[in-house]
């Protein structure tokens, strides 16, 4: 019984393979790959963008707060009210408003918007990319 199911098996022809099978699962399998990557850093980059979110605001309030504190609304009004004062005591002028300047909280909110611009950009740049995939 054995012999005749070897007779069988060896009578028949195996069948033909597609050339571009293997061609068509690498390329799924790749496409496969990249889209599992483009889901991870879509979650790390919509984190980082709520967190950016949530950020914003505060920092923003902080820096408002820290403008209103150094008096530094009084030294640009003189821009529009007595700009011959700025022209000639230009030197003094400048180095009041630096002095002025709230740098800690100004740092704070533009490192907040940038990251919320930069997670956002890679965030499209991706999700681009994937576009093209499908």
């Amino acid at each position: 019984m054995f012999k005749e199911y070897e007779k069988l098996f060896t009578a028949l022809k195996q069948p033909e393979m597609n050339p571009l099978l293997f061609n068509q699962v690498i390329h799924s399998i790749q496409k496969e790959k990249k889209l599992l990557i483009f889901k991870k850093r879509a979650i790390i980059f919509s984190v980082i963008t709520f967190c950016s979110i949530l950020m914003f605001l505060p920092s923003f309030r902080i820096l408002q707060a820290e403008l209103t504190k150094s008096g530094l609304m009084q030294f640009t009004s003189l821009l529009f009210s007595d700009f011959t004062i700025i022209t000639n005591q230009w030197q003094n002028f400048s180095l009041s408003i630096l002095e002025a300047l709230p740098v800690l909280s100004l740092i704070m909110f533009l490192a907040t918007a940038l990251l919320f611009l930069e997670s956002l950009k890679l965030f499209i740049r991706d999700f681009k990319f994937v576009l093209k995939l499908k």
